[in-house]
Formats: structure tokens, C-alpha cells, sequence
């Protein structure tokens, strides 16, 4: 079984980024980490974890939709928080984004991220019908 690079022109991220921003193998879909660049290559949400975690969810959100899935299908996110003083906030976004659908598994880790301005990152796996 071949695998599929999913791409979609709603993330417009840095060029050269060794990266794809999902990978399809069968029923199972990995989405990258996810940062709050939007569909025009601007950064959202700057010193804002609320708008930043809501744009990154939009990013993965947009990877599912390319891969012919929907929100239900994630199975699994990873949340890399720059600081877990922020977790309520991050998690108040999540509550908000993902609405009625059930929650996805999730594992939510303090980490550095690439750049100052960036404070979540999100990865995800789903499974499609």
C-alpha cells in the first residue's frame, strides 16, 4: 500500500520546510505539526493562545478535509505547549473548536518551539471509514 502526501493551499507555511503536511497510508491519516500560519502565510494569534491553538485546529481540520475526512475521523491529537500556564486557555479553544464532535485522545506536553512567537503546536492522527 503506497502512501499519499495530502497538501491543501488553506496552510500556506515557510518555504523549504523539509515536511508534508499529512500522510495518508491506507485508512490511517499522520497530519505534521500544525502552527498558526493561516492560508495566506500570515501568522495568527501572536502572544494569544486562544487564537493560535483555534487556527492550529482549523490547520488540522484542513489536512482531514484534504484527505477526504472530517473532524470525527481525528482519533488522536498532540498538544506542544510552550507554556503550560496555558493550558486552560488551550483547552477552552478545543472545547470551542471541536463543539459537539467527541474528543479526540490527546496528550498535551510542555516543550521549546521552533520560533518565540509560536506557542502551540498540534500533530494528529485519524482513521477514515
Amino acid at each position: 500500500m503506497a502512501k499519499e502526501t495530502i497538501e491543501t493551499a488553506k496552510i500556506k507555511l515557510p518555504p523549504g520546510l523539509p515536511l508534508s503536511k499529512g500522510i495518508r497510508k491506507g485508512h490511517h491519516v499522520y497530519i505534521s505539526g500544525a502552527v498558526s500560519f493561516n492560508e495566506n502565510g500570515e501568522f495568527v494569534g501572536e502572544r494569544d493562545i486562544y487564537q493560535q491553538t483555534f487556527q492550529v485546529l482549523k490547520n488540522v481540520q484542513a489536512v482531514i478535509v484534504a484527505a477526504g475526512g472530517t473532524l470525527d475521523d481525528i482519533v488522536k491529537i498532540s498538544v506542544f505547549l510552550r507554556s503550560v500556564t496555558d493550558f486552560e486557555e488551550m483547552n477552552r479553544a478545543c472545547k470551542d473548536f471541536f463543539g459537539d464532535v467527541s474528543y479526540p485522545a490527546r496528550t498535551t506536553v510542555g516543550v521549546k518551539l521552533a520560533q518565540e512567537r509560536m506557542l502551540v503546536e498540534i500533530d494528529a492522527e485519524a482513521v477514515l471509514g
